[in-house]
């Protein structure tokens, strides 16, 4: 009798400690499960760590490579510092603007944002240290055993190749700086992490994990709205940007940015793959409206918390009806700010849509209307013209199943659409794979 209650006893015990065990893991699901609505980034962090492995090194911007700001090919940086300081209202232009930071006065022209990547087997890691305030206060800091440059947001995205999923993180800023003209403070980021800093993502049965949510966190906004076709962007002011790295023993040069991957189609055009997809998206869903605030730069006092209805999170996605399938032989077409953006830079055309909406407006004159080739019209901050790339021999290219609605009516028409459904993403004719990837 004895011998069966302890049977039954030990029977108990084993069950639980499975189903403890089964939970335990089932709570650091990576696809994220129907409890991922209680999650926080430390559960983030183990998410991420299972599907992309751990950083090969440390987040540290000092060895990341600059941006190069540049106008006709050479450095302006004095010109920038006296445009921020005497608050003109003159458009400062640049050969590159970085799309990531933007400001009114200067839009994308800002210097000091370094970027750099780390691989592994099968992950690509790429974090990007951005600055504007920390830069024109010339902001450091004793951070890690020396001084290190600040920086006012540092994010890194992570990417494994054969899952093709993808995590968005962010440092929390936690240095406290004080604008040196009106003595207002805000936090920035310290650039490098060493001993002070853990690791973003870790294992679950790590002791750190305790620590990792007052350093770090999930993505705090909409990303897909820029990354929404791949999990980098690949605009001109890094795409060609190159880091030093070893093969062999020796020292070569490599771009920053993983080799890009387009999404298959058919000669036709017709879409045969998917966009990436994002890890543990349910508990992103859930987590961005609920924050209830975003963080943006602010001209004179840096980052602040800017309460706003944060909209729901959208999926990677592409644009799958017969404009996206004409344009689609050359470009993954993505959602509002990809087409706001690319559409202009292309084609050197400003759609109607586009210059209606203030959001997908403002993003533009900040970012590709900062171009050096773009030109305003006096008094106003819309840009009259840009430069476009695409020739008459690309034109033909595009309609050759009908060349009859090759002509400028016909061109404007197409960029019409494109760039309606980047904005008005549910309006009729706007198509996206994977379906269900516009929120309703």
């Amino acid at each position: 009798m004895i011998r069966r209650d302890l049977f039954y006893s030990a029977w108990i015990v084993l069950a639980l400690l499975v189903f403890s065990s089964a939970c335990n893991r089932r709570n650091f699901n990576s696809r994220g499960t129907s409890n991922s609505s209680d999650w926080g980034m430390r559960e983030y962090s183990v998410a991420c760590f299972q599907e992309l492995g751990q950083l090969p090194e440390d987040v540290d911007c000092d060895k990341a490579v600059e941006v190069p700001m540049t106008l006709n090919g050479a450095s302006f940086e004095e010109k920038i510092f006296a445009a921020a300081k005497s608050k003109s209202n003159e458009k400062i232009k640049c050969d590159n603007p970085i799309m990531s930071v933007r400001d009114e006065a200067l839009g994308g022209c800002i210097p000091g944002t370094r970027v750099r990547r780390m691989s592994t087997a099968t992950t690509d890691f790429v974090f990007i240290c951005r600055r504007r305030n920390t830069f024109l206060e010339g902001k450091t800091v004793e951070k890690g055993g020396g001084p290190t440059r600040l920086y006012d947001t540092v994010a890194f995205i992570g990417h494994n190749r054969e899952s093709n999923k993808a995590c968005f993180v962010e440092r929390s800023n936690t240095v406290e700086v004080q604008n040196s003209e009106t003595g207002k403070t805000y936090l920035a980021a310290a650039g490098r992490m060493n001993g002070e800093y853990i690791s973003p993502l870790l294992a679950a049965d790590d002791k750190r994990l305790q620590q990792v949510a007052s350093q770090w966190e999930p993505m705090s906004i909409d990303c897909t709205t820029c990354h929404s076709t791949k999990p980098f962007v690949y605009s001109p002011a890094v795409s060609r940007l190159k880091q030093a790295a070893k093969k062999d023993n020796t020292e070569i040069y490599e771009l920053v940015l993983p080799k890009p991957t387009r999404v298959l189609r058919s000669r036709e055009g017709k879409l045969s793959g998917a966009p990436y997809t994002l890890v543990a998206e349910e508990f992103l869903r859930n987590y961005i409206p609920s924050k209830g605030y975003i963080t943006e730069l602010h001209p004179g006092y840096g980052v602040a918390v800017v309460p706003e209805k944060l909209k729901p999170l959208a999926k990677p996605r592409l644009l799958d009806n017969s404009e996206g399938t004409v344009c689609g032989k050359c470009h993954d077409i993505g959602g509002r700010d990809y087409l706001g953006l690319l559409v202009p830079q292309i084609t050197g055309y400003f759609p109607e849509a586009l210059l209606k909406n203030k959001d997908a407006w403002a993003s533009f004159s900040q970012y590709a209307g900062r171009r050096a080739d773009a030109e305003f019209l006096d008094g106003s901050a819309r840009v009259s013209s840009v430069k476009g790339h695409h020739d008459e021999t690309i034109w033909k290219a595009v309609f050759a199943g009908s060349p009859e609605r090759n002509t400028p009516d016909g061109r404007k028409a197409l960029l019409d659409a494109l760039v309606r459904c980047g904005v008005e993403a549910k309006s009729g004719g706007c198509n996206w794979a994977p379906l269900g990837a516009v929120p309703e």
